[in-house]
């Protein structure tokens, strides 16, 4: 079995008046190659000897196997944080994979997310803004809006 990836990655943040910005670009290249064979041993007639293949009298070669997975993907993430309070989040990919088949070899996903942090939210007393028992809702996002083309390729093929 042979099994390479490399995931580079760039981040950049900055601020512009009350605005963070979060910026992540990156790819993946994956190879994951695997050989071998399935043998059946014959006429071992001792259990201490089941793992010694040459303790069998014969041996039938079953199958020979060989596979090779390829992905690569290329992404990017935009975070946009107003006040510690309004969150929206964009993200993007495109994956190519050899378990998509060669004529869907490449498909697009996206999302966008947008959230409100209570807990930097006060009302005009101080007060957390939507419960004064800061341990029934302390932080809550909501993630929207996820779209793509294709199926996760890494479902087994039968």
């Amino acid at each position: 079995m042979n099994t390479w990836i490399i995931e580079p990655q760039l981040e950049y943040s900055t601020t512009t008046g009350n605005i963070k910005w979060d910026a992540l670009a990156g790819t993946t290249f994956q190879d994951n190659t695997r050989q071998g064979q399935t043998n059946l041993a014959l006429g071992i007639t001792n259990d201490a000897l089941l793992e010694n293949e040459s303790a069998a009298s014969r041996i039938v070669l079953m199958d020979n196997n060989y596979s090779r997975y390829r992905y690569n993907a290329i992404y990017a993430r935009l975070n946009a944080t107003w006040k510690d309070k309004l969150v929206i989040n964009l993200t993007g990919r495109r994956d190519g994979s050899s378990r998509f088949g060669a004529e869907n070899r490449f498909h697009n996903f996206w999302s966008a997310g947008g959230g409100w942090i209570f807990k930097r939210s006060e009302s005009e007393t101080g007060e957390v803004a939507v419960r004064k028992n800061k341990q029934i809702l302390m932080d809550l996002r909501d993630r929207s809006t996820t779209m793509d083309e294709s199926r996760n390729c890494n479902l087994l093929r039968v």
